[in-house]
């Protein structure tokens, strides 16, 4: 198993809002956002030359126990609370790649892991961007796969929808104002 460095950088606070949630639903949004986390490193990383750009079409899908290649980041769950769940997940690099300059690079993942989620391209759904991300998305590069992102939200959605007392999910880069919702609304109407 890899040796992980814990930063010092914000970390990313996921909750879903409502009576009752489930393992299920849990599993893959922490798996989700694994996953999505370690995109977003690779992809900051690669556009500073730290480490090289992975190949299209080899993140997802991909088997999740035993990945091919270690995840740059770990999240480390540091808090959670039961009810509604409230969960915040510390960033952890690499030990290898634990350097100064590398992580002055991924000192605003956490925005852009948020940042990512809400510009995937989903439909359907109400979400509101509280405010504009801190650091400037990275341009799509020819090697990035788009779908990536996407299809990871969309199961966590997919899953979290299954269950009826699931009412939101946030994802916010704690300390920052960046701030995602989204919103289940089963048939109801929006109150003005």
């Amino acid at each position: 198993m890899p040796d992980y460095a814990t930063t010092q950088g914000t970390p990313i606070v996921m909750e879903f809002l409502g009576s009752r949630v489930d393992c299920l639903s849990l599993g893959i949004a922490h798996i989700g956002v694994q996953r999505i986390a370690d995109k977003v490193a690779r992809n900051m990383l690669a556009a500073e030359g730290a480490v090289a750009p992975r190949p299209r079409g080899t993140g997802y899908p991909y088997p999740w126990l035993r990945p091919r290649h270690p995840a740059i980041v770990q999240l480390e769950v540091t808090q959670a609370s039961a009810g509604s769940y409230h969960s915040a997940l510390r960033i952890a690099v690499l030990s290898i790649l634990a350097q100064p300059h590398t992580l002055a690079i991924l000192d605003g993942l956490a925005a852009n892991v948020v940042w990512a989620i809400a510009t995937s391209g989903l439909r359907g759904i109400t979400s509101k961007l509280q405010a504009q991300s801190p650091i400037r998305p990275l341009p799509a590069k020819p090697e990035d796969d788009p779908r990536q992102v996407h299809s990871l939200v969309t199961d966590i959605i997919a899953a979290a929808g299954q269950n009826q007392h699931i009412e939101a999910i946030r994802f916010r880069a704690a300390e920052s104002e960046v701030t995602l919702d989204i919103e289940f609304y089963r048939g109801r109407t929006e109150q003005s």
